[in-house]
């Protein structure tokens, strides 16, 4: 665990002490805290070039995706204890700890990176405009599924790239080191273009349908904790449910672009379905907002109560994503 998501985590705890029992009385949280401050003065000898900088940004990947699969063994155990108040209250309110860690070692991350491409002097091309649509709904669609694959293929790409900076910092291997770095950041560069090509698409084949998005996020029902937590479960299976509908649907409109086949009712039922999975995370955001006041910690932290923030504004650093917390390029910013 980094220094900095502990005491972002301190900061956030420290706001809600008043409204109930403290972490640091927690075993567990005593001992992380421990192994922080250790962990943090090696850090700081370490930061000095590529190298060091390099094992702090592959230190807080790897601590990023182990607490997302902390979160989802949370978001088990929330299923498993709905019946008992007590452990639900306490699922919850671990649950909401381990998403703030989660956001914050998101935040360290993307530092972690700049810092890495400042070391490599890696100077970044302006990002290309997005190509407008063409009007004609087939041409649009082909290029979002062109761009999409791509966008996907590229991802994996960097999976690999992140592989080879472990790798070069396993062996010391300096110049392994900085030529993944560079082809990290360079495939990185060209998937965000690719992003950006797919979310232009997806507008113009809106136009060429003539889609207006329809509904709106339901709140979720009055009752105690247990309620909102089983309507939250029952509101992330959904929002999961649809998101395989969606990828059916985008297959269905790579067989039709591909087959010449009529777009309209297929690309229709694509876009409906991210539409509906859109709304789906509006109210899951209304949920854990609900469940934050169950337990008394307020409706802070308001960035992680709406899908697809961490994508908005014009820092295309941010482009992570993550279904465990209930948030994806692919659907943020849907309507």
């Amino acid at each position: 665990m980094n220094f900095r998501f502990w005491m972002l985590d301190f900061r956030f705890e420290h706001g809600r002490q008043r409204k109930r029992k403290s972490k640091i009385q927690n075993p567990k949280f005593l001992l992380c805290v421990l192994c922080v401050f250790a962990a943090s003065g090696l850090a700081s000898q370490a930061r000095a070039g590529l190298a060091g900088d390099a094992a702090q940004f592959v230190q807080a990947y790897d601590s990023l995706a182990a607490l997302l699969v902390q979160i989802d063994g949370e978001r088990q155990a929330l299923s498993a204890d709905i019946g008992n108040l007590a452990k639900v209250h306490q699922d919850t309110v671990r649950f909401f700890d381990d998403r703030a860690l989660a956001f914050a070692a998101r935040s360290a991350k993307q530092t972690d990176r700049r810092q890495v491409r400042v070391d490599l002097g890696f100077r970044q091309a302006a990002m290309a405009r997005a190509a407008k649509g063409t009007g004609v709904l087939a041409q649009d669609a082909a290029s979002y599924i062109a761009a999409y694959d791509a966008w996907v293929a590229l991802q994996q790409q960097v999976v690999l790239d992140i592989a080879g900076l472990r790798g070069a910092l396993d062996q010391n291997d300096l110049a392994g080191l900085e030529s993944a770095a560079r082809a990290f950041f360079a495939d990185n560069r060209a998937r965000l273009q690719k992003r950006l090509q797919w979310q232009q698409d997806l507008s113009s084949m809106r136009k060429d349908l003539g889609f207006k998005a329809t509904g709106k996020p339901l709140p979720p029902d009055k009752g105690p904790l247990a309620v909102h937590v089983q309507e939250f479960l029952n509101d992330r299976a959904a929002w999961e449910s649809y998101g395989r509908l969606v990828g059916i649907d985008r297959n269905n409109l790579r067989a039709a672009v591909q087959g010449g086949q009529s777009l309209d009712a297929i690309a229709g039922s694509f876009l409906g379905d991210r539409h509906s999975q859109y709304l789906k995370g509006l109210e899951l955001g209304l949920d854990l907002k609900a469940m934050r006041k169950d337990v008394g910690l307020g409706s802070s932290w308001a960035k992680e109560l709406k899908p697809g923030a961490l994508f908005a504004g014009s820092d295309l650093d941010k482009d992570e994503e993550s279904g465990s917390l209930e948030e994806t390029a692919d659907t943020s910013g849907a309507k």
